[in-house]
């Protein structure tokens, strides 16, 4: 628009635009918009070279130096929130190893989160002594790539549609010289790289309006109207996709409640049959744990709360249950391992909880000494 538009009032909103694009979105922190940003303007600006010499060799360099900048901007991002990042590059290790076991159609959005835990848990239970990736692992909604996320979901037929889309956009955008176009295709394509824009409506809604902008470029009508049909489709699906958090928060809280009533069959029931495969979050796991516990049943109890060790190593509760759990059936040796463990491992946040669970490990370390020396 500001480019394109001779019309001043229309210019001077397009800048406005682009320069509070240019604030805002370096100090929101978000690297992976940030890297978006340098690609698309890299890409925008891509024809206003002037040609100095050789053509091919100037545009040769823009690329070159538009590869360098990035790749250093990259860099000194991933250096700003280290953890961040190496968490990110651990979900994708993890999703990386899912591949052999996915089934050839996938196993369905809604169930991405729980697919993902999961190896996340059988990866520590083969690598206990990984401490740097147990201490950034976290009980993660997203897979923060959506390719990936596709893959999981939709198996091969998702990473064909989704890599075929792109190419079809990059293709006709630079053949027809759409750069602006073509910078948003690309810079939608770095945001699914780094985040999990395919979970937002607003985003899907954007991605359809792009798409559907670029298949227009198509030089036969009838071919623009079935790519932009199927587009629909695609995106429509995308949409339907989006799950009620607010709806399993509901469910969650009903299982809390339950367990509180002591209706601890009904509280599992929601957590195993409609939670457990569809949520991510470890506390599902704790409070079947709990349920099971109050039951008598305590070697399903052990199981869970191990499974809730081993889904976010760092987490000191499910450490502080176990250790109530050994010290209820008499397993001294072990409940010491865990009351241990809760005073020698740092926490990732501070808080009162941790504090006076540190205090009830402390005392019964104590307690146990006293009764040895007696």
């Amino acid at each position: 628009m500001y480019r394109g538009k001779r019309n001043k009032i229309i210019r001077d909103i397009a800048l406005l635009i682009c320069v509070g694009d240019a604030i805002l979105i370096p100090l929101s922190l978000s690297r992976t918009a940030i890297i978006a940003l340098v690609v698309a303007l890299a890409i925008s600006f891509f024809p206003e070279l002037k040609v100095y010499g050789s053509k091919k060799a100037l545009r040769k360099r823009h690329v070159v130096m538009t590869i360098v900048i990035t790749a250093v901007f990259a860099t000194a991002l991933v250096m700003l929130k280290p953890a961040s990042a190496f968490g990110r590059f651990f979900i994708w290790k993890v999703t990386l190893s899912l591949f052999s076991q996915i089934p050839f159609d996938g196993v369905g959005w809604e169930f991405i989160e729980s697919t993902y835990n999961n190896a996340q848990e059988a990866y520590f239970q083969v690598h206990p002594n990984s401490e740097l990736e147990m201490s950034i692992a976290g009980s993660t909604n997203y897979l923060f790539n959506d390719f990936l996320s596709c893959a999981i979901a939709y198996g091969i037929y998702g990473v064909v549609i989704s890599v075929a889309m792109f190419i079809a956009a990059v293709t006709l955008t630079m053949k027809h010289r759409q750069w602006e176009m073509l910078a948003g295709v690309c810079s939608f394509g770095v945001v699914m790289c780094g985040s999990y824009p395919l979970s937002c409506p607003q985003f899907i809604i954007l991605g359809f309006v792009l798409w559907a902008g670029v298949f227009m470029l198509f030089s036969s009508k009838i071919i623009s109207t079935i790519m932009i049909l199927l587009s629909t489709g695609v995106f429509y699906i995308l949409l339907q996709n989006i799950k009620d958090n607010n709806e399993y928060g509901r469910w969650l809280y009903s299982a809390i409640a339950w367990h509180e009533q002591g209706k601890y069959e009904d509280s599992n029931r929601i957590l195993i049959e409609y939670l457990g495969p569809r949520v991510a979050d470890v506390r599902i796991l704790y409070l079947i744990g709990r349920n099971y516990q109050a039951m008598g049943q305590v070697d399903s109890a052990e199981y869970y709360y191990m499974r809730s060790i081993l889904r976010v190593p760092s987490r000191h509760y499910p450490h502080y249950l176990l250790m109530n759990l050994y010290r209820e059936t008499n397993r001294d040796s072990l409940a010491l391992k865990e009351a241990a463990y809760l005073l020698e491992q740092p926490p990732k946040v501070q808080s009162q909880a941790i504090e006076d669970m540190k205090l009830e490990a402390a005392s019964y370390i104590h307690y146990l000494d006293s009764y040895c020396d007696d």
